[in-house]
């Protein structure tokens, strides 16, 4: 009698496990010693599906299962080193679905689980060792997640729940990197992290969301990351992050129509934080570049075509800029360079308005608000080269069609622009020089105010 050859036998025992289920194949190749391979699809409603299990090396374990109802499916498991480890699911009438996990190297672990999906799919890639992944894709149609890892000791989570033709994918190269992405009841929307360095931290969750996308990259070592988006629709959230300790976090909720978030840091220890909550068609855009910088923009409750932009670069720079309530065609820029210069914008129920600081120098501190509403065709403008420089807007209820103008060169100047129930007024004040002061104050129709104050020492005041 013939003897079979040890690959050989593998295979006839795995295929003849199977006798109770109807058209399914399995195959086995396994090279080395001490591994193990577990495959059941003996389940009597499963049909019409493969599996593959190769292992190459020792003490490699891999376990995979098509049960209870699984149709035209497919299961793929590649091992090429040490003590790796693979377990997958395929369950609860899944149908024209794939998962494919490709391992090299040592101790990496992968966990996956497809269960009521129709033509979806889960590929998994591991090079190097002590790499986790864990997939997990429920109730999911015509949806793909993707996972690769290259390194030691990265943690890649993917979930998707309730998804249709929407996709999320893991890259990670480096070490001890921690990637989390969370799709449910999403529709026709995509999930990107990329991960380059050692200890980055990113979670990005998508719920509700249709059309929408949500990215982020990140390169340099203990960058943290994390994007929420929910009841989105044609939106989109990205975050790029080069350097180290960097923080930014961007929340979109009951955001419709063409929304736009963006945080872009470039450096050391900044941190930056982006809030849209009902907004329709804004853009909401960060830039950092240096260190220990902080940027907060908020756009609330109904805001409608409005923009909001910060520009930092130096050390230690704060800007905030908060629209709240029924904000239509509005927009405000915040540009930074130096040191500890301080900025605030705020327009609260404001229509058709702009606020704009821009800063040079260090430990300038502007502050900008406009308030009230209606407030028409109003703009408040601030801009400061040079050191220790204050100054102040405030425009409110009901301003229309007001212009405040501020513009200080030097160090220690202190300029205060008020406008209460104006309309049709400008305040300008220009101050060159040193220690200049100077306040003016408008309530009333039709008002006009201008200063210019040269040399060092100067102080004025006009109230009309």
């Amino acid at each position: 009698m013939k003897t079979l050859t040890p690959i050989a036998a593998a295979m006839l025992a795995v295929l003849s496990a199977n006798t109770f289920a109807d058209n399914n194949r399995a195959i086995l190749f396994q090279v080395g010693g001490g591994n193990m391979a577990t495959t059941d699809q003996s389940d009597g409603t499963v049909h019409d599906n493969l599996i593959v299990q190769a292992q190459t090396g020792t003490s490699n374990d891999s376990d995979a299962s098509q049960i209870t109802g699984t149709y035209n499916s497919v299961t793929t498991h590649v091992q090429l080193g040490e003590s790796n480890s693979i377990t997958s699911y395929q369950l609860n009438n899944t149908s024209l679905s794939r998962i494919s996990v490709y391992q090299t190297g040592s101790m990496n672990l992968t966990f996956l689980n497809q269960a009521e999906t129709t033509a979806s799919s889960i590929l998994i890639n591991q090079t190097g060792s002590m790499n986790m992944a864990f997939t997990d894709q429920s109730m999911a149609t015509l949806s793909n997640a993707v996972s690769n890892q290259i390194g030691f000791m990265n943690i890649g989570v993917i979930g998707q729940i309730e998804t249709i033709g929407s996709s999320a994918l893991v890259n990670q190269v480096g070490s001890m990197n921690t990637a989390t992405l969370g799709q449910s009841e999403s529709t026709a929307s995509s999930a990107l992290i990329n991960q380059l360095g050692d200890t980055n931290l990113s979670v990005l969750g998508q719920n509700g969301t249709t059309a929408a996308i949500a990215i982020v990259n990140q390169a340099g070592f203990m960058n943290s990351a994390g994007v929420d988006q929910s009841d989105v629709i044609a939106s989109s959230a990205l975050v790029n992050q080069i350097g180290s300790m960097n923080v930014a976090d961007i929340e979109q909720e009951n955001v419709t129509a063409l929304s736009f978030a963006a945080i872009n840091q470039a450096g050391e220890m900044n941190e930056a934080d982006i809030e849209q909550d009902g907004a329709i068609a804004n853009a909401a855009i960060i830039n950092q570049a240096g260190s220990m910088n902080e940027a907060f923009i908020g756009q609330e409750d109904e805001p409608i075509l409005s923009v909001a932009v910060i520009n930092q670069l130096g050390e230690m720079n704060e800007a905030d800029i908060d629209y709240d309530g029924g904000v239509v065609l509005s927009a405000a820029f915040i540009n930074q360079a130096g040191e500890m210069n301080e900025a605030f914008i705020e327009q609260d129920d404001a229509i058709a308005s702009a606020a704009i600081i821009n800063q040079a120098g260090s430990m300038n501190d502007a502050d900008i608000e406009q308030e009230g509403g209606p407030v028409v065709a109003s703009i408040a403008f601030i801009n400061q080269i040079g050191e220790m420089n204050e100054a102040e807007i405030l425009q409110q209820d009901g301003t229309a069609l007001s212009a405040a103008n501020i513009n200080q060169a030097g160090s220690m100047n202190m300029a205060e622009i008020t406008q209460t129930s104006t309309t049709l007024s400008l305040a300008s004040t220009t101050q060159l020089g040193g220690s200049n002061m100077h306040t003016t104050t408008q309530t009333g129709t039709g008002q006009t105010a201008i200063v210019v104050q040269i040399g060092s020492g100067n102080m004025g005041m006009i109230t009309q």
